[in-house]
């Protein structure tokens, strides 16, 4: 060998190094980055159970009340414990 292949070899080797490098810094980044980027992407296209839009109650009725079958609770419903007496057989 040559001292110019050996220059070129030396080279080479440096470049992959850099390479390498910045490959496992981008990974550990990307590591820390996806939380944050994952909410994000949730936030903006609804995906994983995130709410786009926040409906108001006004808003739900107004929706629901074309359809001309709703329910609206005007009372809560209270229930008292009523004891029936259980007969015995003999």
């Amino acid at each position: 060998m040559n001292y110019s292949t050996h220059s070129i070899i030396d080279t080479k080797s440096k470049k992959m190094l850099y390479h390498l490098t910045a490959v496992v810094f981008g990974m550990v980044g990307l590591t820390y980055a996806a939380v944050p980027l994952y909410r994000t992407f949730c936030q903006a296209t609804g995906y994983g159970g995130t709410v786009q839009h926040k409906e108001t109650v006004e808003e739900k009725i107004a929706r629901h009340s074309g359809s001309g079958r709703s329910f609206n609770k005007i009372q809560c419903f209270c229930f008292e414990d009523i004891s029936v007496p259980v007969q015995e057989t003999n």
